[in-house]
């Protein structure tokens, strides 16, 4: 069964109402049911979408023996991918991937593996995922293609084969059709995989930036090297510019938000610096507590209780009370990380 040619939003509504209301309850049942759902599926003469999403739903319910069952079954069936099961556990596996992708992109949340729980399904899920962004079906928004790097970043760390790499420096290379923000992650990327030139030129010009000019002039670029050493996934490199930001913005009388402070928090929490991630999580929070802050510009609640970037700061003593001060100002609708 191919992936639904149905609108890519009607496709994944109604989703995830069964993950939401699996919490709390018991872990049994949620895989009890996902077995019988999957099961209902694979039975079936596989042309149900209710079916399907109900397998779907009750793998992402059941979480990770849930994915884990799932890659078990792939594995199973590789090598009879002619027979019916086969086919039915490709195709839950397709819709699966998709669901989870969109899940995860539409959570708050960012953070380096958070796509890892749909990693059971590997290589299918790679694989999966480098065709929408290289093959794109007419069904795929194209628009959303950038959404696929950071899944494949966290499913394909190391270089793949030369063939793929090739393919992805192509899309980077064609600055007349791909749009920047999808080559801009493929850059990132390809870092990640050890080809430095395709994102050397902007870093190197951010840097640049950040140490010439006024204080004013150089607290943009400071803003976006800052940004770009966290996707670099170097938390040491970043934490020590946003303590350079912290300081010129405070030259140039530069306003500046609870994000930048929270970041701020994450990326040396991230790189071991436990008090002076403290110390930008207790500004974020007094930032948090102004009325003169807009909330559009405070630190969601499902980022502060559930972002595993600080978890070694809930590990502290003294950030309890910080977080529940946060929390207390803290809005509830998605806003970016």
């Amino acid at each position: 069964m191919e992936p639904s040619r149905r609108p890519f939003l009607a496709l994944l509504s109604g989703l995830f109402a069964a993950a939401l209301a699996a919490q709390g309850q018991d872990p049994t049942d949620a895989s009890e049911r996902m077995e019988r759902a999957v099961a209902s599926w694979i039975g079936s003469d596989q042309t149900s979408p209710e079916l399907v999403g109900a397998a779907v739903d009750a793998v992402l319910a059941a979480g990770k023996p849930g994915f884990a069952r799932v890659g078990a079954l792939l594995t199973e069936t590789a090598d009879a991918a002619r027979e019916p099961k086969a086919r039915g556990v490709r195709a839950l596996a397709t819709q699966l991937a998709l669901a989870f992708l969109q899940q995860q992109t539409e959570r708050p949340l960012v953070y380096a593996g958070k796509f890892l729980p749909v990693a059971p399904l590997q290589p299918f899920v790679g694989e999966l995922y480098f065709s929408w962004l290289l093959d794109t079906p007419d069904w795929y928004p194209d628009t959303h293609r950038v959404q696929l790097v950071a899944a494949l970043r966290d499913l394909q760390p190391k270089r793949p084969d030369d063939r793929l790499v090739d393919r992805v420096v192509g899309v980077v290379e064609d600055e007349a059709i791909e749009p920047e923000d999808l080559r801009n992650a493929l850059a990132l990327m390809l870092w990640q995989w050890g080809e430095q030139k395709y994102l050397l030129p902007r870093y190197d010009r951010l840097v640049q930036e950040s140490v010439t000019g006024t204080p004013e002039e150089r607290v943009p670029a400071l803003f976006e090297l800052a940004d770009l050493r966290y996707e670099m996934r170097d938390y040491k490199a970043a934490s020590n510019t946003y303590r350079t930001l912290i300081d010129v913005a405070k030259q140039a009388d530069y306003p500046l938000q609870p994000y930048t402070y929270y970041a701020s928090a994450c990326v040396h929490a991230l790189s071991g610096q436990i008090d002076r991630a403290l110390e930008a999580f207790a500004v974020c929070v007094e930032l948090q507590e102004s009325p003169d802050v807009d909330r559009s510009h405070k630190v969601d609640r499902v980022v502060l209780e559930e972002d595993p970037e600080i978890a070694a700061l809930r590990a502290d003593p003294r950030f309890p009370p910080l977080l529940e001060r946060a929390l207390k100002h803290a809005p509830k609708a998605k806003s970016g990380h």
